[in-house]
């Protein structure tokens, strides 16, 4: 019995080799615009022949490096405190 449930919510891994059209459904994105990123060499992709496939542990790769350069861009767009200023001065805007 247990062995039965057990099997019966075993996970089964993730092919390494994706599809086109898995790679969309991954990225929440239309078939045609994976075509363009791949045409653009926007998105990691393998070609054998006239056959586009991906590998999961590239695209996920390649997914952390754009969050990490996004958030290393946001980190820069914000505004540095000034050195000189006092706790006043960021709370309230108030010079002593």
């Amino acid at each position: 019995m247990l062995e039965q449930i057990i099997s019966s919510t075993a996970v089964t891994p993730l092919p390494e080799i994706m599809t086109v059209e898995d790679v969309s459904a991954m990225l929440c994105k239309s078939v045609s615009t994976i075509y363009a990123m791949t045409s653009e060499h926007r998105i990691p992709y393998r070609k054998q022949g006239n056959k586009l496939y991906f590998l999961r542990s590239e695209i996920q790769s390649w997914l952390m490096e754009l969050l990490f350069r996004k958030i290393l861009r946001s980190a820069e767009e914000k505004p540095q405190d000034d050195e000189n200023s006092t706790d006043n001065e960021r709370t309230t805007g108030e010079q002593p």
